[in-house]
């Protein structure tokens, strides 16, 4: 790949309205595409913004739910897709950045290690416990998810 485009996802999120917050996800995704775009990254908690109180609502399993909806739709589009959105972990929820390939493969999932208290996160998100990297076409690839990037030591 010579070069990799990259669109970024800039969403005016309405809290928990899972359907609104897809639809407008969905429109964007389906423009990065048709403009040529390799990758669409899409902000933290893009499905349902920070309502928290209602996380174990809003979360899915891995290849379920959201997830499932986001791989047909990188499929279609043949675009990756990389955002974070709630994932039911048993009896716990965490913030988790799945990245889906052209092909609808989920080729890694990062979950947020450093919560972030003033927003209450730790009472109702489990922390992850480890990085992620991940060999794609344009080279090796880390996810980070908001406040993680005040911790060098995960780069």
């Amino acid at each position: 790949m010579a070069k990799l485009i990259v669109s970024m996802a800039q969403m005016n999120l309405r809290l928990g309205n899972v359907r609104s917050n897809y639809q407008q996800m969905e429109k964007m995704v389906i423009d990065a595409a048709q403009r040529g775009s390799h990758l669409v990254v899409l902000p933290e908690l893009w499905p349902t913004g920070y309502d928290l109180e209602n996380a174990k609502e809003h979360a899915h399993q891995l290849n379920q739910g959201l997830f499932a909806q986001v791989s047909t739709l990188a499929t279609q589009h043949k675009i990756s897709i990389v955002g974070s959105l709630l994932e039911k972990r048993g009896i716990e929820v965490a913030n988790s950045a799945a990245f889906f390939a052209p092909n609808g493969r989920m080729m890694g999932i990062y979950r947020k290690i450093h919560l972030f208290k003033l927003m209450q996160e730790d009472e109702y998100l489990q922390p992850g416990s480890s990085p992620l990297l991940i060999d794609l076409p344009w080279g090796k690839t880390g996810l980070a998810i908001c406040y993680d990037l005040r911790f060098p030591e995960l780069f």
